[in-house]
């Protein structure tokens, strides 16, 4: 709790020193990133007008699934913990209840991407058949006139057909 403390409490920090600053700060304008470290999960986010911006969340886990997953579902944690349990109150800004609006509204609305990745199994008789009529279809279609081409995808995709009707 004392990573996100410091955490927290940077989000509370203004930049600037004179009034202006501090008015488009406390109303929540700019959008701003800030990175949490939740249970060993780096969960980074944006946030503007005192609400995270959903598709900010783990957006730098974009690529990996399996890693964007743990993310999401370590963000949602954090955002749930941080609306129960943080004591706001000991922020001493006048802001800290905006900010407990923003983990207390993203606790409820952000939903996690759940995601599973195994090795898929052998495919089925069926998934073969509709894999080979379609690449017959695809080499047909640079060989519209060749008669082996056309007779590789007959072929294939009566079959597949015939399996298609089966089910």
């Amino acid at each position: 709790m004392a990573g996100l403390t410091a955490a927290i409490a940077s989000l509370m920090m203004l930049p600037g020193q004179h009034m202006g600053n501090e008015i488009i700060e406390s109303a929540g304008y700019e959008v701003k990133s800030v990175v949490i470290d939740h249970n060993g999960i780096d969960v980074p986010f944006s946030y503007q007008l005192w609400k995270v911006i959903p598709k900010s969340v783990c957006s730098s886990y974009s690529q990996n699934i399996s890693g964007f997953s743990k993310c999401t579902l370590a963000a949602k944690d954090l955002f749930t913990e941080t609306c129960l349990h943080y004591d706001f109150g000991s922020l001493n800004n006048r802001n800290s209840y905006k900010l407990k609006n923003m983990f207390c509204n993203a606790s409820v609305s952000y939903q996690p991407v759940l995601a599973n990745v195994q090795w898929s199994s052998e495919p089925s008789e069926i998934d073969q058949a509709r894999s080979d009529c379609n690449v017959a279809k695809a080499a047909l279609l640079g060989r519209p006139h060749d008669p082996q081409a056309v007779k590789v995808e007959k072929e294939a995709c009566s079959l597949y057909q015939s399996l298609k009707s089966k089910k």
